[in-house]
């Protein structure tokens, strides 16, 4: 565990040079307003799309030009951000990833356009009987409970950029989450990060 109460686990393996990290906060969409569902998919959405001194095009490049990847997926319970490189290029892949936590531009065009599109996704979903029927079997099985709840374009439409900032902040606490670092690296020696 880090001074500031981020928990690490690594797990080293050498066979290849490659390193997968993961840093995962509890408490992903479940816990959101109703009348706010999906906030927590807009959110990972735009956490690679500009963040610390980069625009969204450049943290593609960044990423790109070490072969690696970086990515961001939610669930009911978790919100994940991982990224993957090349031993050799870890400290680009750390730094992307803790730009992507700790500072991410949540630019208000990205927002509208990501919101846009998750807008369209849940219409083109709607349009078929295979994921209503999902809706309504999630709305039988747990009832009130927010497992569910889905978004819908009115819930989307109702998420500013300062409902993504409230939900990252009370989310990305270090106490709250987990980094999982796995790969070629050997324990202590990048504990500068």
């Amino acid at each position: 565990m880090l001074p500031n109460g981020l928990k690490v686990t690594v797990l080293e393996n050498h066979r290849q040079p490659v390193v997968s990290m993961a840093h995962v906060a509890a408490r992903g969409d479940c816990l959101r307003s109703a009348s706010q569902a999906g906030t927590a998919d807009l959110l990972a959405s735009l956490l690679t799309r500009g963040a610390g001194s980069r625009d969204a095009d450049s943290v593609a490049a960044a990423i790109e030009q070490v072969g690696g990847s970086l990515s961001a997926a939610v669930d009911p319970d978790f919100l994940t951000l991982t990224a993957d490189a090349l031993s050799e290029h870890i400290d680009v892949a750390m730094g992307l990833l803790a730009d992507a936590v700790l500072r991410p531009h949540l630019d208000p065009q990205e927002v509208d356009k990501v919101r846009a599109q998750a807008v369209a996704s849940v219409q083109a979903d709607n349009a078929q009987s295979g994921n209503l029927a999902s809706r309504i079997f999630l709305a039988a099985l747990y009832g009130s409970h927010p497992y569910a709840i889905r978004s819908t374009p009115l819930t989307l439409n109702n998420v500013g950029r300062r409902d993504l900032e409230a939900f990252r902040l009370a989310r990305f606490r270090p106490s709250a989450a987990q980094l999982v670092i796995a790969g070629d690296i050997t324990w202590p020696t990048r504990a500068s990060w």
